[in-house]
Formats: C-alpha cells, sequence, structure tokens
C-alpha cells in the first residue's frame, strides 16, 4: 500500500497537471492508488474517458508494483529505461506528457534523486524522460529538481578562408609598351591585391573580436549573478513587536555586531509572534537598500524556510557556533559583496533562485534528506515524553530539513499515528472522533492548542 507522502505527491503532480485542486482530494488519501487516480481522472474535464484508458491503467500499476517494492527499484528502472529507448512520453507516440508521465515521475522521484553516479549512469533515457517531465510539467515547486549532466556544446572556431585571385583576371602589360609604362601598370595591379589582403585581415579580426565578445559578456553576468554579492550576516533578534499599520508585518530589532542594531521589518505575523522572535538567532542579507515598508524604516531582510504548502514559515536556523555578525560565505564564491545592492538590476530577484540551489545541494544533499524524512516518517512518541514535548520533538524534525516537501496533511498523519495510545485518545476525545472529521489546518491548530495546554 502506498504510503501517505507517496499518494500526496501524486495528488498534488496530478491535479497541478489537470488543472484541479488538490485539496479536494485530501479526504480520499486512504483509498489504494488505482481508486484515488481514478477519482481524480474523472473529476477532470474530460470525465471517464482517462479513467477508462486500458494503457493508463497498465501505468498505473505499475506505480502500484513500485511502491509496494514487488521487485528491486533499480531493476523496476532498468526496465523503464529500455521502455523508453524509443519514447519521448510513457504513454502515446507525441511529445505532450500524460497523466501516466505524471504518476510514474512522481512515484519514482525519491529513488531517482539518490542514484549514484554509476546508476544514473547506466539510465540515459530514463534521466532524459525525467529531465523533459520536470521541465514540461514545471514541478520545480512540487519535487526537489533531478539534475542531469548534460554534454556542453563547443561550437567550432571560425576559420578564415582568403579569397582565390582569378589569374586571368589580372593580365601584365603588353610587352611592347616600354619599361616606365610597365611599372606604372604593376603597381595599379599591386593595389586591389593589397586591398584584398587588408580586407581578409580585417575579418579575420572581426571574426576573433565577434568570438571574444560573448565570452566577456558571459563573465560579466556570471559576476552580475553571484551570490557573493549578497552579504549575508548573522544575527540576534534582541526586540521584535508588530506593525503599527499592517497585521501582517513584524517589526524586528537586530543585533549584527554593529555600534547600533538594524532595524528590518518581515512579513511573518501570521507564522510567528513576538515572543517566539526575541533572542533567537537568524540569518540576513545587510546590504539591500534601506527603505520603508508602510511608513516603517527596514534596513535587510531575513531569510526564512517555508513547507511545500506555505502554511508555515520560519526564519532560518543559524548554524551552531556562529557568532553575531559573522558573514556566510559560499565555497567557490569568493567575490566581495556589493556595499548597496542596486534595486534597478534586479540583482537579489536574479540571485535568490540560485542561493537556495546552492544552499540546498551543500546543506541538504540528497542522502541526507532521505536519513532526514525517514526520522519524521517514523517519529514515535517516548513512553517518557508528554505530548507537548512530543509535539516539540516533531516540530524540530520538519526544521531540520526545511525541504522534506511533506504536506500539511502528511505531516498530521506521521504525528497522529505514532502518538503513544494515551495521547491519541487525547486527540479523539478533543476531536469528538476521528480526525478525518477535521480540516487539514484545523487538526494542525488542534496539536498547537493541546501542546500549550500542557505547559500551562
Amino acid at each position: 500500500m502506498a504510503y501517505v507522502n507517496d499518494k500526496q505527491n501524486i495528488v498534488s503532480a496530478l491535479c497541478k497537471h489537470l488543472s484541479l485542486d488538490p485539496k479536494a482530494f485530501s479526504s480520499v488519501l486512504d483509498k489504494d492508488l488505482k481508486s484515488l487516480c481514478t477519482s481524480i481522472l474523472k473529476s477532470s474535464k474530460d470525465g471517464d474517458a482517462p479513467a477508462n484508458d486500458n494503457e493508463l491503467m497498465k501505468w498505473i500499476g505499475f506505480a502500484e508494483k513500485f511502491l509496494a517494492k514487488s521487485e528491486t527499484p533499480f531493476k523496476a528502472l532498468s526496465d523503464l529505461n529500455e521502455e523508453l529507448i524509443t519514447k519521448s512520453v510513457v504513454l502515446g507516440n507525441g511529445l505532450k506528457p500524460s497523466a501516466a508521465d505524471v504518476i510514474v515521475y512522481s512515484v519514482i522521484h525519491a529513488n531517482v534523486i539518490c542514484l549514484s553516479s554509476s546508476d544514473r549512469a547506466k539510465l540515459p533515457h530514463l534521466l532524459r524522460w525525467m529531465d523533459y517531465i520536470q521541465n514540461k510539467e514545471e514541478f520545480a515547486k512540487l519535487f526537489e529538481t533531478v539534475l542531469i549532466e548534460k554534454t556542453q556544446f563547443v561550437p567550432q572556431a571560425l576559420k578564415t578562408v582568403k579569397k582565390v585571385e582569378d589569374s586571368n583576371a589580372k593580365r601584365t602589360a603588353p610587352e611592347t609598351k616600354n619599361a616606365s609604362s610597365s611599372v606604372k601598370v604593376d603597381l595599379k595591379e599591386k593595389k586591389p591585391a593589397d586591398m584584398q589582403k587588408k580586407k581578409a585581415e580585417g575579418v579575420s579580426q572581426a571574426a576573433v573580436d565577434k568570438k571574444k565578445l560573448p565570452e566577456k559578456e558571459v563573465d560579466k553576468k556570471e559576476e552580475e549573478l553571484s551570490v557573493s554579492l549578497l552579504k549575508i550576516q548573522i544575527g540576534l533578534i534582541r526586540k521584535a513587536w508588530k506593525h503599527p499599520s499592517a497585521d501582517s508585518l513584524l517589526v524586528e530589532e537586530i543585533d549584527i555586531g554593529e555600534a547600533k542594531c538594524r532595524q528590518v521589518v518581515s512579513g511573518l505575523a501570521k507564522y510567528c509572534n513576538p515572543d517566539q522572535l526575541t533572542n533567537r538567532r537568524v540569518v540576513l542579507i545587510t546590504n539591500v537598500k534601506p527603505g520603508k515598508l508602510r511608513d516603517v524604516m527596514s534596513e535587510g531582510l531575513v531569510l526564512c524556510a517555508s513547507n511545500q504548502d506555505h502554511t508555515a514559515v520560519e526564519p532560518l536556523l543559524a548554524p551552531e557556533g556562529a557568532k553575531i555578525g559573522e558573514c556566510v560565505a559560499f565555497s567557490g564564491h569568493d567575490g566581495k559583496p556589493e556595499d548597496v545592492l542596486n534595486p534597478k538590476k534586479k540583482q537579489l530577484d536574479k540571485i535568490t533562485p540560485d542561493l537556495i540551489q546552492k544552499f540546498t545541494l551543500k546543506y541538504f544533499p540528497p542522502a541526507r534528506v532521505n536519513r532526514l524524512k525517514h526520522e519524521i516518517s517514523n517519529f514515535q512518541q517516548s513512553e517518557l515524553k508528554n505530548f507537548h514535548e512530543a509535539w516539540k520533538r516533531f516540530k524540530e524534525l520538519l526544521r531540520n530539513c526545511p525541504i522534506h516537501g511533506f504536506l500539511l496533511a502528511a505531516q498530521n498523519h506521521y504525528f497522529y499515528s505514532r502518538l503513544a495510545p494515551t495521547s491519541r485518545s487525547s486527540v479523539d476525545y478533543a476531536i469528538g472522533g476521528s480526525i478525518q472529521n477535521r480540516s487539514v489546518g484545523d487538526l494542525h491548530d488542534l496539536y498547537e492548542t493541546m501542546s500549550d495546554q500542557f505547559v500551562m
């Protein structure tokens, strides 16, 4: 039987492909995979047509077997690689991805991400297909991008070909003319040849200049987009309060080791209260141009992480032992930060996606992510811990892996299913029945409320 998170990934991807709301299917995650996919397909604009497609059902069967691990994952991936030798998509003869492509991609993604370089080299057709689907379906927000090593095309160098002169076009002066006239004719005949030579040299030089120009432009562009342009520092929030005129904003007074604390405005009011932020170590960009947000001056940008559905947002945790004011650097990016980022160049907008990717690859390689996700999905409440301590520990596991990809419904399920019997009974009593009777957000809020009650 497919795990809840695997099903949730399939629901999210399939609903995106069919332009449906995934929340409408959160209550049917307990169904088997075939029934779940059929329910979603019948809700699409094509109705029963895709749900009755035998070929599509065959691929849903493949997904069920893969999740059930009826054979080794690599063997199944190898068979799929062979299937894709002459295909661009798993279903049909064209280039348009189908629901089958989306379902199969969602199921095998986690295994492909963890493959070693040697194993990847054995599955070229599968990786080509994965790269095509993740870009065609724009899955960047749902799944970690599968990085593909592509051979870079190197154009041949331009060659200068000299024009072959026509020997018949230039004839020497008749021998009957005197010596002086012969000299004059020779001089006249040499001028076009000299001009042709200079012209060829000019073309050659122009070709060289033209070839060098893009390299300079690329170097300059890479320099403008380098993460080293950002001045990222460790800070300590000394004080936090609500923005006087904006309910969604908080104002923080952050110590970064300067003579005066920085005042920063952040959109964290919906996710954190001032008390939770006070005396918290954070990571922030300090060379953004100061400006007012709803009439309150802001002199920095606090870096935060969120879950996949953006229902939880928290400031990044600064590394243990990092000192206040210490700059965060990235290996291989040794450039000097800008004194102040130029808003007109939109440097921050261009660098941020690159920053996220580099941060993810450096601090959350696939092996570590899989280990942390395993700890989350196999969380267990200790008999010696009360409900508050269990909930605190579970949230700590989530924070340790900000790219875990578990939607709120899956988080609620993992926590509830791993509670001790007494704690689970307390949740059932507070709900007045099954957790299925509560929405995803309400159940999460209930956990928070019950946790606070244990502290009081």
